[in-house]
């Protein structure tokens, strides 16, 4: 249960840009407008996503906006190739499939420990 909230919101991304008739840039800022709260580190990833995860916002965010203040999505995606973009959308589907196998992990392992209680309550 703990990396649900993070698998919902990539895979709700991964949806998004599957569906999108939007060019791959701009799949990616609606892909980040759906998921942008996993910035928070509120334990949502564990380390090794949470580092490929902000790294890929930094990615995201290199060209400042219009007022020059700070990196932005859009106007980084407004720069953006399709095949910069592509990658992005790849590795918002990795960040997706690992952080699941590892829920799904997890949900295993708490199950074998319920059954392992219930049998020896059993017993």
């Amino acid at each position: 249960m703990k990396y649900n909230y993070a698998a919902g919101k990539l895979g709700a991304a991964v949806l998004y840009a599957m569906r999108s008739e939007e060019s791959l840039p701009e799949r990616l800022q609606g892909c980040f407008s759906i998921f942008h709260t996993l910035q928070d580190d509120y334990g949502y990833l564990p380390p090794e996503l949470r580092q490929r995860f902000d790294a890929m916002i930094q990615a995201w965010t290199r060209v400042p906006n219009r007022e020059g203040v700070r990196g932005t999505v859009a106007a980084t995606a407004d720069k953006m190739v399709d095949r910069e973009a592509l990658k992005w959308l790849e590795e918002i589907l990795s960040l997706y499939t690992e952080v699941t196998e590892l829920e799904a992990v997890r949900h295993e392992k708490a199950l074998n420990a319920c059954s392992k209680q219930t049998q020896r309550q059993a017993d």
